[in-house]
């Protein structure tokens, strides 16, 4: 088993390539990856996903793409999945120039066409800035990402305890399972867990 700071490795490198640059997030809309490059000389394009639920692209009818707060709607005529990356065609591009265009454009999903949440289950934009506790009750910080890494899944949260030398709050990260993450209470905005040795430090 990989130990924490290796996670922790793993979690900074895949935070310096996140699928979504601006973070999307939003009650109504979801940032679900990003375009990364064309695919062949049909118009796809290879999409770096953002989701742990990538079959629910075969799910989604029509997409909004958006970069430097420009918007373009799309309709979804094909999908593939090829060593963790979605190919996409969309009904409006239809050669490598015109896909080309659409690299590093996020691609944005309406709620409804968002994976169905199991029980006790959230959507990350929905809990952006909830409440971290200890098992007594005292506030932590306050949670941003959930990310997956190599290692497993990572919560990340600012601390409101703990500054960075540049004096901005600490983002802290704890691995996300049940050893740790001890209580979700979504309606309140709360999720307890345990403290890890030296989290606050």
């Amino acid at each position: 088993m990989r130990s924490f700071s290796d996670r922790l490795e793993g979690y900074l490198a895949n935070k310096a390539n996140s699928p979504c640059f601006c973070e999307v997030f939003m009650t109504d809309y979801f940032c679900i990856g990003r375009i990364v490059k064309p695919h062949g000389i049909k118009g796809e394009v290879v999409i770096a996903p953002d989701t742990p639920d990538i079959l629910n692209f075969k799910r989604i009818k029509e997409m909004t793409l958006e970069k430097n707060g420009k918007k373009q709607s799309v309709k979804v005529n094909s999908v593939k999945f090829f060593k963790g990356t979605v190919i996409v065609g969309f009904e409006e591009v239809n050669d490598m120039n015109e896909a080309e265009k659409l690299r590093n454009w996020e691609v944005i999903i309406k709620r409804e066409d968002a994976s169905p949440l199991g029980e006790n289950e959230f959507y990350v934009a929905d809990m952006i800035g909830a409440d971290i506790i200890d098992e007594n009750g005292n506030k932590l910080g306050e949670f941003k990402d959930i990310l997956d890494t190599a290692g497993g899944r990572i919560m990340v949260f600012e601390s409101t305890l703990v500054t960075n030398k540049k004096g901005n709050p600490k983002e802290m990260l704890v691995p996300y399972i049940p050893q740790y993450i001890l209580n979700k209470d979504i309606e309140n905005r709360k999720i307890m867990i345990k403290v890890i040795p030296g989290l606050l430090d």
